[in-house]
C-alpha cells in the first residue's frame, strides 16, 4: 500500500507537470439545457454543460444515470485540460488493443504517455469500456490534475465501509479536505460502487474549480514569496519522505534484515556461481513474509508467475488448464477449465498434485508448481495425483495446448430455456453477460438456467454488477466483513429486469469465490435454485497491488458474506437438489445435473 501511494504521488507530479501550460477557467452557463434528458436544474447541470461547451460530449442526450466508462471519463478530462490531438497524434497507431475508435484513440496514447492509465502486459487491453468504480474515478482525478495525496492516510475514517488499511484511504482522505466526490450517506462512502455519467462530470468540474482556484490564489501572491512558495513544497516532500524513513526504522529487526542483505550481496562466496542479484534478493525476502501466514489467498507473485494470473485473466495462455490452490502443505485442483487438456485427460477437481514429471512436490512452493506445468503448447506433462475420494494414486500425462477461455457462452438447449455457462468473472464478464441474456431474449426464452461449475470467481465487481440485473433495487446484494469487525452491505440500485425468468443454477465444488457470491446471492434472494453439489467455500476478499516492475501482491482484507450475511469461508453453498456426476455418466458423456436443472425450469415455466 506504501509503495503505491508513493508511486501515484510521481504520477501526478509527471501530470501537474505536463499539463501546467493548459488553462483551466471555467466557462459561463448557457441559458438553455442542450440535453434532452438534463433540464437546467438538474443538480449536476453545470457540470454537465461545462463538458458540453468543452466539445467533450456530442449528441442531444447526456444518459446522467448510466455507469461512467474508462474511455469517456479519459476523453472528458483530457478535453477539460484543453489538450487538443495533433495531426501526427490522429494519424498514431492505438497503444491499446480494445481502443479502435479514431477518436479514442489519440486520447488513450496520450493518457499512457503520461501515466495515468496501464494497459495489460500480454493482451494489451486498455479496458476501454469498463466502468468505473466510485473510488476509481477519485484515483484518476488526483493523477490528471495532479492533485497530491499523502502517503499515508494520518486521519481515521468514517466511513463503515472504508477499512483504514487499503490502499485508497489516502485518496479519501484527500477528498474529505477538497470534497470532490459526494456521498449520499454520512456513514458510507460506498467506494465499489459504479459511479454515474452526471456524478463523474461533477468530480471533475469540482476538481477543475479546485485547480483553478489553486492557481488564482498562487497568482496573486508577491513575486517575493515565489521562494518562500517553492521551499514550502520541498519542505512538504522532505517531511513526506521523512515519514516513510521514520516507518522502515520502526519495522522490528530492520537492522538485522539491512545486515544480512549486505552481507549476501556483498561477501556470499556461491554470489556469482548461482546468480544472485538484488532482485532476486528482494523478491525472496517478499515470499518470505506472505510465507509466513496461513492465508493461501495472501501471496507475492514475482513478475514471471505474475504474468500467468494476468495470462488467465486476459482469456488466452499455453498451459493444461487447471487452477491451483496450496491448502495445508498440499497443492490441489481447485477448477477445470472445461474441454481443456486437464479435463479430457482425466483430471477432477480436489485432486492433489503429488509429483511433476516424477519430482516431488513436496516443500515446493505454489508459484514454482504452476510454473513447472506450465509450458509450451505441444510440450508435454506428467502429473501424479491422489484422489481422496478413491483412495489412489493416478499418473497423467498431459500435451499443453494455447487455451482461450471462453468465459461466457450462450445458447438454448431446450424450447424456451436458455442456458448461459460462466467459467470466470473478467474485468467486461457483466457487459458479455447482458449481452448473452439479448441473444437469449430475441430467441423468446421464458426460463434461464446460469452454469458456474469449476468458476474459480474473478472479480468481485463484475459478480456484484451481474447481480444487479437479477436482484430489485433496494435488496442486499452481498455484505463485507472487515478486519474491524464492522459489516458493509451492498445493495442492488437495479434495474433487476431478469428476476421475471424462472432461474437454476448449476454448481459444483470447483465453484468458488466470486462464483459463489452469484449462486448464494439469487439462493437467498429467492430468485433461483441451485442444483449440483457443495462448492468449494472460498469467501474471502483479496486486494491486489500490481507494481511497475510486473510483480504483484494478493492480500486478504475482509470476508464477504451473502445477502442474509451467512458465511461461507471453508463451507461452500449448500444447493436446493443434490445431484452428482458419476465416473459413468463422464464416460457416458452424460450431465445428469444439466438434465435435472432443465427439468426444474420446465416445472417453473
Amino acid at each position: 500500500m506504501k509503495t503505491f501511494s508513493a508511486n501515484s504521488t510521481k504520477i501526478s507530479a509527471k501530470i501537474l507537470v505536463f499539463f501546467v501550460f493548459f488553462s483551466l477557467a471555467i466557462p459561463s452557463v448557457s441559458a438553455a439545457s442542450p440535453f434532452t434528458d438534463v433540464p437546467t436544474n438538474h443538480k449536476n447541470y453545470d457540470a454537465i454543460n461545462y463538458f458540453y461547451e468543452m466539445n467533450a460530449i456530442d449528441g442531444v442526450e447526456f444518459l446522467p444515470d448510466k455507469e461512467m466508462t474508462l474511455e469517456n471519463f479519459i476523453k472528458m478530462a483530457l478535453i477539460s485540460l484543453k489538450y487538443a490531438p495533433t495531426d501526427t497524434e490522429k494519424k498514431a497507431k492505438s497503444q491499446c488493443s480494445d481502443v479502435t475508435s479514431k477518436d479514442l484513440i489519440p486520447y488513450f496514447n496520450k493518457a499512457l504517455s503520461v501515466h495515468i492509465i496501464s494497459k495489460n502486459v500480454l493482451s494489451k487491453k486498455c479496458n476501454a469500456e469498463k466502468k468505473l468504480s466510485r473510488v476509481e474515478t477519485l484515483k484518476l482525478t488526483f493523477s490528471i490534475y495532479g492533485i497530491p495525496t499523502p502517503l499515508i492516510a494520518e486521519t481515521k475514517t468514517t466511513y463503515k465501509d472504508v477499512n483504514e488499511n487499503v490502499w485508497f484511504m489516502p485518496y479519501i482522505q484527500k477528498n474529505a479536505e477538497i470534497n470532490l466526490l459526494e456521498t449520499d450517506n454520512k456513514n458510507y462512502f460506498r467506494p465499489y460502487r459504479k459511479i454515474t455519467r452526471a456524478d463523474a462530470a461533477e468530480l471533475l468540474y469540482r476538481a477543475i474549480q479546485y485547480i483553478d482556484e489553486n492557481k488564482k490564489q498562487s497568482e496573486s501572491q508577491p513575486a517575493e514569496n515565489t521562494t518562500t512558495e517553492n521551499s514550502a513544497k520541498n519542505n512538504s516532500v522532505t517531511a513526506e519522505n521523512n515519514a516513510l524513513l521514520t516507518e522502515i526504522s520502526n519495522i522490528p529487526k530492520i537492522d538485522i534484515f539491512l545486515d544480512v542483505w549486505k552481507k549476501l550481496n556483498k561477501d556470499y562466496y556461491f554470489h556469482e556461481k548461482e546468480g544472485i542479484s538484488e532482485e532476486k534478493l528482494i523478491y525472496g525476502a517478499l515470499s518470505g513474509l506472505t510465507n509466513k501466514v496461513k492465508d493461501p489467498y495472501t501471496e507475492f507473485l514475482e513478475p514471471s508467475t505474475a504474468t500467468g494470473t494476468q495470462e488467465s485473466l486476459s482469456g488466452k495462455f499455453e498451459g493444461i488448464g487447471t487452477t491451483l490452490l496450496e491448502k495445508n502443505e498440499k497443492i490441489i485442483i481447485i477448477s477445470l477449465i472445461k474441454n481443456a487438456p486437464a479435463e479430457k485427460a482425466g483430471v477432477e477437481v480436489k485432486d492433489e498434485i503429488i509429483k511433476i514429471d516424477g519430482e516431488s512436490v513436496e516443500n515446493m512452493s505454489l508459484e514454482k508448481t504452476i510454473d513447472k506445468i506450465k509450458g509450451p503448447a505441444g510440450s508435454k506433462v506428467t502429473l501424479t495425483l491422489y484422489r481422496e475420494s478413491t483412495g489412489k494414486t493416478l499418473e497423467f500425462t498431459i500435451t499443453r495446448e494455447i487455451i482461450e477461455i471462453p468465459y461466457i457462452s450462450a445458447h438454448i438447449v431446450e424450447k424456451n430455456i436458455g442456458l448461459i455457462e460462466l467459467s470466470l468473472f473478467g474485468e467486461n464478464t457483466e457487459k458479455d453477460f447482458i449481452e448473452a441474456m439479448d441473444s437469449l431474449e430475441k430467441e423468446k426464452i421464458k426460463g434461464l438456467i446460469i452454469d458456474v461449475r469449476n468458476n474459480p470467481g474473478g472479480y468481485l465487481t463484475s459478480v456484484i454488477g451481474i447481480l444487479k440485473h437479477f436482484i430489485a433495487k433496494g435488496q442486499p446484494v452481498t455484505a463485507i466483513r472487515y478486519i474491524d469487525g464492522s459489516i458493509y452491505t451492498e445493495y442492488s440500485d437495479g434495474p433487476g429486469e431478469y428476476a421475471k425468468y424462472p432461474i437454476i443454477v448449476i454448481a459444483n465444488e470447483g465453484s468458488a469465490s466470486a462464483a459463489e457470491i452469484l449462486a448464494i446471492g439469487l439462493q437467498e434472494n429467492s430468485l433461483a435454485t441451485i442444483v449440483g453439489t457443495q462448492t468449494f467455500g472460498k469467501g474471502t476478499v483479496q486486494e491486489l497491488s500490481s507494481y511497475e516492475d510486473g510483480s504483484l501482491f494478493k492480500i486478504t482484507i475482509a470476508e464477504w458474506l451473502s445477502p442474509k450475511k451467512n458465511s461461507i469461508q471453508e463451507k461452500g453453498v449448500t444447493p436446493d437438489i443434490v445431484v452428482t456426476i458419476s465416473q459413468e455418466d463422464r464416460d457416458a458423456g452424460k450431465d445428469p445435473q444439466l438434465e435435472k436443472a432443465i427439468k426444474e425450469v420446465q416445472k417453473k415455466i
